[in-house]
């Protein structure tokens, strides 16, 4: 009973579901019969579109152009809006304008406004919105008056604002460029001014180009008759780098088989030109310079140095310079030069010029080419010494520090003394006014510690000076000031102190000072002498002639008497520098050859005795 309910219930269901189905498919049949309809109208349509389209185009050919352009940027990435071509996946911005390159600002823009397919009546709009700093204050303004209208006016008075004035001839900046640097920079300079003469043929170009490059380029670019620009610039390239590398190769020939110190076989390598040897090279650095000046050795050879030394065999030596820690020190690198004396050519190291003082000038002594003058620095008197061997201008230490002088000690450089030794300055004293008998100079000095003098005006002051007259014999200086003659009359002297040595120079602030005494006539003095002292001293000539030989025969001799059995008194050897040392042996040799003293070979100590002895 309950099975034959059930397929009741099914059979229900089925019919009910046959008639729904049956009903949605008469509704879909009526929806189809529907669609065909329009979708035939569509095909009318359409054929009357095209059957139109032909007719269009054959009435202007043009169209069919623009219609395959429209699909090939449909094609490569671009759509229409609004009738205008517009990227869809490139973006490029606007280049801005502060003012400068208005050229190729307007280049920029111009390929802009053709990539976008920009309409006319939106370019000065656009533009506007891209000015920066100067250029937005003049398009407020210009707006303001409606000078332009479109994009050409705006263009116009843009070139009158900032492009090149009619003054500007491109063509004889061209005709005159020359290179100065490498041949890129010169290819950049000669691309941005040919840019401008659009009529310019090509040829033309190459000759400005040419014409331009620097003679060891130009000459070797020639001979290969480049037949465009580009085969111009590829040639003076490799010439360029062919002249780097030779230097290179002539700057290492220098240099090589140097590590070992001397050149071995000279025979073996000849000069340029005439076939001479080349100069051996020993390095010497400034260990070897010291143990060189402490022994008395020259630097250059293992002779004994002495005033007027010269070197038996020549050598190139290359001194090497030790880097200074602090800022305020410059070093200067050595450089070779060819030199040649008589038949002999020779190698030289020189070096960029340095400040450089006179050995007269550091130790105050007086010199053929040297000046004493008075002068005063803020009220302090000074001794200057006007020193033509000296580089700069120098003064005392210890007169800035009494003066309050402020000193530059970011300033300090290494001073060259002619023999050789380099003494630190302290600093640079700018713009020190300097009065000397009457005139006042502002002059730059280097602070270092002198002895002798309290200023040095060398060379740098002189040359300020222009055209100087110069008596060494009376000590007048001459030369104009302000257009008016100025004098400057030197301090006479009749004792100068010896130069010696110098080799000890740099330990003077631990073992003493140099003292130079200057004896100076009083002339004024001696012509108001009364006669009556003038007649005294010539009758008693005699007293104060130079003494000849020993004093006379006294009654009584003077003499030390030892105790009986005492031994020689151990001393040590007395020590001086080498200047004092000097002059105490030209003293004994004087001594010596008038008599008055003699040799002794007394275990005593002393070589010479400077008292009479017992035995006469």
């Amino acid at each position: 009973m309950a099975e034959g309910t059930r397929i009741n219930q099914l059979q229900e269901s089925l019919s009910g579901l046959k008639k729904s189905t049956e009903s949605q498919l008469q509704t879909l049949e009526t929806e189809v019969l529907a669609l065909k309809r329009q979708s035939d109208a569509v095909v009318h349509q359409l054929a009357a579109l095209t059957v139109e389209i032909q007719k269009k185009n054959a009435e202007n050919p043009n169209r069919e152009e623009s219609s395959s352009g429209m699909n090939r940027n449909r094609q490569e990435g671009f759509g229409e809006v609004n009738g205008e071509i517009v990227a869809r996946s490139v973006r490029i911005s606007f280049p801005s304008f502060q003012g400068e390159d208005p050229l190729g600002w307007l280049y920029k823009v111009n390929q802009f406004f053709l990539f976008y397919n920009t309409p006319p009546h939106h370019k000065v709009r656009l533009a506007s919105f891209h000015m920066e700093g100067k250029a937005m204050v003049w398009f407020q303004e210009i707006e303001s008056t409606g000078t332009f209208i479109d994009w050409e006016g705006f263009v116009r008075v843009f070139l009158a604002r900032f492009g090149p004035n009619s003054y500007d001839d491109p063509m004889e900046t061209l005709t005159r460029l020359r290179q100065t640097g490498s041949v890129e920079e010169y290819k950049v300079e000669f691309e941005a001014i040919s840019n401008r003469l659009r009529r310019l043929s090509d040829s033309h170009k190459l000759s400005c180009f040419l014409s331009g490059l620097k003679d060891e380029i130009r000459f070797q670019v020639r001979m290969f008759n480049p037949p465009d620009l580009l085969a111009a610039f590829s040639l003076a390239k490799l010439q360029e780098e062919h002249l780097k590398s030779s230097k290179k190769g002539v700057k290492n020939f220098l240099t090589t088989n140097t590590e070992s110190g001397i050149h071995r076989g000279q025979g073996n390598y000849q000069g340029i030109g005439g076939g001479k040897a080349i100069v051996p090279v020993q390095k010497i650095n400034a260990g070897q310079m010291k143990e060189r000046r402490d022994k008395g050795l020259c630097y250059y050879c293992d002779s004994k140095w002495n005033p007027g030394h010269k070197c038996k065999n020549p050598k190139l030596f290359l001194i090497e310079e030790v880097e200074e820690e602090e800022g305020g020190m410059f070093e200067s690198r050595p450089q070779m030069v060819m030199v040649q004396e008589g038949e002999e050519e020779m190698v030289r190291v020189e070096e960029p010029l340095k400040p450089e003082i006179s050995l007269h000038a550091l130790i105050g002594s007086s010199n053929p080419r040297t000046m004493r003058v008075m002068g005063r620095v803020n009220g302090q008197g000074i001794v200057i010494l006007i020193d033509s061997g000296s580089t700069h201008n120098f003064l005392d230490s210890g007169v800035a520090r009494r003066v309050k002088l402020p000193i530059c000690a970011d300033k300090k450089v290494k001073v060259r003394v002619a023999n050789g030794d380099q003494v630190v300055s302290e600093g640079l004293g700018k713009n020190v006014k300097v009065l000397v008998q009457g005139n006042a100079f502002t002059i730059d000095l280097f602070v270092m510690e002198l002895v002798g003098c309290h200023m040095v005006l060398g060379i740098q002051w002189l040359q300020s000076l222009g055209t100087i007259t110069w008596n060494f014999k009376k000590l007048t200086m001459r030369f104009l000031g302000q257009g008016q003659e100025v004098m400057l009359q030197g301090l006479i002297s009749s004792q100068f102190i010896e130069e010696g040595s110098y080799n000890k120079i740099s330990n003077l602030e631990k073992k003493g000072v140099i003292l130079q005494m200057i004896n100076q006539e009083d002339k004024e003095e001696e012509q108001n002498m009364s006669q009556n002292m003038r007649a005294v001293l010539e009758q008693f000539s005699d007293v104060f002639q130079e003494p000849k030989g020993l004093p006379p025969i006294r009654t009584h001799d003077h003499a030390i008497n030892l105790l009986p059995g005492a031994k020689p008194v151990s001393v040590r050897p007395y020590r001086y520098p080498f200047f004092q040392k000097d002059e105490i042996e030209k003293i004994v040799k004087e001594l010596l050859g008038t008599g008055v003293i003699k040799p002794s070979h007394s275990s005593y100590s002393s070589p010479v005795l400077l008292v009479r002895k017992a035995d006469g």
